[in-house]
């Protein structure tokens, strides 16, 4: 191919036309071209993560940019009691659909829509709290008859934790009534039986094919609803789950073939969450899968994990409805965000530590995930998977300054046990 671009080059002068090297004939243009070329191959795989300004809450542009249309949060509201070490706490604010509008209101990310079932036990207080932090209150459900409450004990680790009592209340009966002419682009359907996310989906226009859908589950939806869980997850773009339920969804003890297994019931996209350990993201390219780890914000003081996996699904639903894009970049960098903001939900109780939560902070939390994320990345890299063939030297003599050099760092070992299987 370069004898015959050579060729015409020679004949291009000997007929006196004009005759200056295109672009491919330039020294060093080739090993250049080289270089691009791979640089698009090591994108499919784990590498350093471009986060442009628009999308880098770091940067001002991020803020300025008006947020597209509100994300919707469908799911449960409860009072909770939770017991730890340091106390007891009673008649909480909680529930899934709580957290993470809460979550994804914070710092003025974006105004959630919330579709909830609340008794009229609810304090007005609550309601007022929610619309204080940015909330869209209009799809709050006050049906006659107690609130779903919770009651939790956790151990001393706060990692251990006990179901003591729980009361379905209204939400038992609760059908999903979503406000008319709403049409969200991002939609979180938190945890509740899949026959009511279902119903959720079944009232977006067009049964929510012009909406990008993320799905809460738990492990007794996963053993006793399992068909209508499927059907969910068919329509489903994004699952997440903490490694037990990806485990019991997925079919195996090994986390990445258990992975596989899930993206095959439909979902493009599953994230599986390991509490301090961060979460790790599973997508499907092609007939094969990729997976790109980001960390945790490591936090000083744990008081209440209650509603920290909410809240990272809320953040994640905000900052991709106000990005406006689904894709798996976009994921990875809004799973840094989610990150920074549901390390606040564990430093208090209840709401509090999102209400806390300034933009300033956010900022820093961000920077500091983004960076172990970087880090985290690029260790993960190194000997995943067989080197692409090198062309033989004699044919592309490279300097020897430009030789790569041997990679001797070892990969993390949580990198390890969640790459995939072969």
């Amino acid at each position: 191919m370069r004898g015959s671009r050579a060729l015409a080059l020679a004949w291009l002068c000997l007929l006196r036309l004009p005759c200056a090297p295109p672009a491919w004939a330039a020294p060093g243009a080739t090993r250049a071209l080289r270089s691009e070329a791979g640089a698009r191959d090591r994108r499919s795989g784990p590498a350093r993560l471009r986060i442009p300004e628009r999308f880098d809450p770091r940067r001002e542009r991020f803020w300025q940019r008006p947020a597209p249309a509100a994300p919707l949060v469908v799911g449960s509201a409860a009072l909770d009691t939770i017991q730890t070490p340091t106390g007891t706490r009673y008649r909480l604010l909680g529930g899934s659909a709580i957290y993470a509008s809460a979550a994804a209101a914070t710092a003025s990310v974006s105004r959630p829509l919330l579709v909830a079932p609340v008794g009229n036990d609810f304090p007005d207080g609550h309601v007022e709290k929610l619309r204080t932090l940015g909330v869209d209150t209009r799809g709050l459900d006050r049906q006659p008859g107690p609130t779903f409450s919770w009651t939790g004990r956790y151990g001393a680790n706060l990692k251990d934790r006990e179901t003591v009592q729980t009361q379905l209340g209204v939400l038992e009966s609760f059908r999903p009534r979503l406000p008319p002419g709403f049409r969200p682009k991002f939609v979180f359907l938190a945890n509740m039986s899949p026959e009511q996310q279902s119903e959720a989906l079944a009232q977006l226009p067009r049964g929510g094919a012009g909406a990008h859908v993320l799905v809460d589950t738990m492990n007794m939806w996963i053993r006793s609803h399992r068909p209508a869980l499927e059907r969910v997850l068919h329509r489903a773009d994004l699952l997440l789950v903490n490694d037990e339920e990806a485990r019991l969804l997925g079919g195996t003890d090994d986390l990445a073939a258990a992975a596989r297994n899930v993206l095959a019931l439909g979902p493009q996209m599953v994230i599986v969450k390991q509490g301090g350990q961060g979460a790790t993201l599973h997508t499907r390219v092609g007939q094969k899968m990729r997976s790109f780890q980001v960390p945790a914000f490591p936090v000083r003081k744990v008081v209440d994990t209650t509603g920290a996996g909410d809240s990272y699904a809320g953040a994640l639903t905000a900052y991709l409805a106000r990005t406006d894009r689904f894709d798996v970049d976009n994921v990875r960098r809004g799973m840094i965000f989610a990150s920074a903001v549901a390390s606040s939900t564990v430093e208090d109780f209840s709401l509090d530590g999102l209400e806390r939560l300034t933009r300033e902070d956010l900022m820093k939390r961000f920077d500091q995930v983004a960076a172990e994320a970087d880090r985290t990345q690029v260790s993960s890299a190194r000997g995943v998977g067989p080197r692409r063939p090198r062309r033989p030297a004699a044919r592309h003599p490279r300097p020897a300054a430009a030789a790569p050099q041997p990679q001797t760092a070892a990969r993390p070992a949580q990198s390890q046990s969640l790459a995939p299987a072969r």
